[in-house]
Parts: structure tokens; C-alpha cells; sequence
């Protein structure tokens, strides 16, 4: 089951009470059905939930009713003729321009019944363990344009983009999608959208992590051989004697634990020299040896 399906599915078993809400959700159903024409609207959808949903909107408008169809993969409410007439002048909606009426979405809470509306018919969510986007697809400007700017008006900042001969007004941020998902009433999944992004962020964080300690063993042993390889140098030239008495100490420290880091070799030291002791005094052998291959 997809996550887009799991959101119209909670959607769906919400009980609204309020006549002007249910109303409202209504005409968010009819403006993002597939097809809004002057002589026939369809709404398509592969969820029956959905339509159940649509059939019983209908008892708001006396007169007005679908006809269905079932395909393979979906279900198609098409309203025509006088019911269509009805639908239309209920709602006023008027095919130059297609456009949200605000007098149906006057409250917040209309507002939110539109937009769930809206995204029953024709809203779409990616699965939020692969990334986070939302979107609303209309083939009709106007309507883009006038759902753009009431979503922004309630603090849902989302924008818009021209995708073949459609209009989207699309989310991609995981904080907004789920305030928009709590707005509609979809409050399950606006919880598992955030539990999904925790888990995400905390496994990121925790390859991050191991990432920077694989990245730091690499850096220190390589610098270990390097120290190594200068105090061979140096033994096999000039010799420990050249060296001063606490450089000669750490050479020789070090010689005997090729493999320590710097926290353990300033332990084996027995707290004569601590850790940006030996750091300084390993650099400056690493210097002294190479002025020796310089020299020679």
C-alpha cells in the first residue's frame, strides 16, 4: 500500500460533522477531479474509499448523483446533465476561470475540509522513507493559481510548476508536509512521515559518525607511519643520540608502539608527556628527518 493510498485511506474515516465543512470538502473533490468540463464532470481514482466518500457528498446537493464505472485498476464517477447543472450552480463554478470561490472557505477549518478534498481527488504523497514531496495536479491555471495562494495564506508555503499540460502546486520540505498532512486530518500519517524522518536522521547521523571515525583511524595510522618511518630514517643515520633527550624518549616511545594513537601513546608515557606534547615532539622529529634526506 502506497503512502499517498494510507493518507486518502485515514482521510476517508474521518466523520465530518460540520455541514459547511463537508461542503467545503465537497467542492474540493469536484475542482481536482480529473476532467472539469461544461458538460460532464469525472473523477478517477483507484480508491473505493474515495468514492464511497463522493457518492455521500452528493446528499448535500439534493438532485445530484454519479454515474460509476469500474476498470481493472480504477473507479470513474462521472456526473452529467441536469445533476451536473445543479453541482455547478450550487457551487458557482463557472468553466472562465475555474477558481476557488472563497465564500466556501471563508474559516480555517473550511479550509482544511477543501484541501482534503482536494487531495482525495487529486493530491499525491511519495513514500517518505525515499524522499518527501507532495503535489496537487490541475490541467486548469486559474485554479492552480488561486489554490497556490490560499495555501500560502495558511502558512503552507508551497509552490507551483507547468509539468506537460498540467499545473502543480507541489511540497518538498517534511516539516510543511507534515503540518499540511495534520491540517487535512491525516494525523497517523503525519506522525509516521515524522517518525520516518527521525530514523532517517538519526541512521544518517550515526553513518555520518562512523564515517568520521573511519576517516580519523585512516588519518592517524597514516600519520603513524609517517612518524615511523622518520624515526627509522633518523636511527638508521644519524641516530637517537642526535636528538635531543625528550625527543629521543618520544622516537623511541613511539618505535615501540607503531600502532597507538596519540591518547594511548601519552598513557604509555606514564603522564611524562601529555597529548599535544607528543603531537609536537613527533612534528618536529617528522621536520628533522627530513632536512637529514635533504642534506644528504
Amino acid at each position: 500500500m502506497s503512502f499517498s493510498f494510507e493518507v486518502k485511506e485515514e482521510l476517508c474515516r474521518i466523520e465530518e460533522k460540520d455541514a459547511a465543512c463537508r461542503l467545503a470538502e465537497f467542492y474540493g473533490m469536484i475542482l481536482f477531479g480529473q476532467s472539469l468540463e461544461a458538460n460532464k464532470l469525472k473523477i478517477t481514482t483507484e480508491n473505493v474509499l474515495v468514492i464511497n466518500r463522493l457518492q455521500s457528498h452528493c446528499s448535500e446537493i439534493p438532485g445530484t448523483f454519479f454515474s460509476m464505472e469500474e476498470t481493472m485498476n480504477a473507479y470513474i464517477a462521472t456526473m452529467e446533465d441536469a445533476a451536473l447543472e445543479g453541482l455547478y450552480r450550487a457551487f458557482s463554478i463557472t468553466m472562465d476561470p475555474i477558481a476557488i470561490n472563497p465564500l466556501f472557505i471563508q474559516k480555517k477549518k473550511q479550509f482544511s475540509a477543501f484541501l482534503r478534498g482536494a487531495v482525495l481527488s487529486g493530491g499525491y504523497f511519495s513514500a517518505p522513507q525515499s524522499s518527501y514531496h507532495f503535489e496537487l495536479v490541475t490541467p486548469y491555471y486559474s485554479l492552480a493559481k488561486s489554490t497556490l495562494s490560499e495555501l500560502n495564506k495558511w502558512d503552507i508555503p508551497c509552490k507551483m510548476v507547468v509539468r506537460r499540460s498540467n499545473y502543480v502546486v507541489y511540497l518538498k520540505d517534511s516539516q510543511q508536509i507534515y503540518n499540511l498532512l495534520y491540517m487535512v486530518g491525516a494525523r497517523s500519517c503525519a506522525f509516521e512521515l515524522m517518525n520516518i524522518k527521525i530514523e532517517k536522521e538519526t541512521n544518517n547521523n550515526n553513518n555520518r559518525m562512523d564515517n568520521c571515525a573511519a576517516y580519523n583511524m585512516d588519518k592517524a595510522l597514516n600519520k603513524a607511519v609517517e612518524q615511523m618511518r622518520a624515526i627509522e630514517r633518523i636511527e638508521k643515520t644519524v641516530g637517537f643520540r642526535s636528538l635531543a633527550e625528550d625527543l629521543a624518549f618520544v622516537a623511541q616511545l613511539r618505535k615501540q608502539n607503531p600502532t597507538m594513537n596519540l591518547t594511548e601513546l601519552a598513557a604509555a608515557a606514564n603522564g611524562r608527556l601529555s597529548k599535544p606534547s607528543l603531537s609536537r615532539k613527533l612534528n618536529k622529529i617528522i621536520e628533522i628527518s627530513k632536512s637529514i634526506k635533504e642534506s644528504k
